[in-house]
């Protein structure tokens, strides 16, 4: 299904003129080229926990992973993000209670 939506996706990509003419990649910054490598991490990551650990340890990981984004948007000076407890305190309680189960 995947592969099947990629070659339609790149089908209809090319008969767009202005891709035809400048190329695919044309109007990709650098933001897009950080989050396009992030979800490849994000991916292969997550295929390796899939095969490595079990469905409630791979919850874990993306809980904390969750955690993890919002301490990095809270604090990179790059991001207008204030921090909001009661967020955090809910990803926290997440992770806690995931934990909890498995014990």
């Amino acid at each position: 299904m995947a592969t099947t939506w990629a070659l339609a996706s790149l089908l209809l990509s090319s008969t767009e003129p202005q891709v035809a003419q400048r190329g695919f990649f044309a109007n990709w910054d650098s933001a897009t080229w950080l989050v396009t490598a992030s979800f490849v991490v994000k991916t292969v990551s997550t295929m390796y926990l899939l095969q490595a650990l079990d469905s409630m340890q791979k919850n874990i990981g993306e809980a904390v992973a969750v955690i993890v984004i919002y301490a990095s948007q809270v604090l990179l000076p790059s991001v207008d993000k204030a921090f909001d407890l009661s967020v955090f305190l809910l990803a926290v309680m997440v992770v806690g209670s995931v934990k909890a189960y498995l014990c």
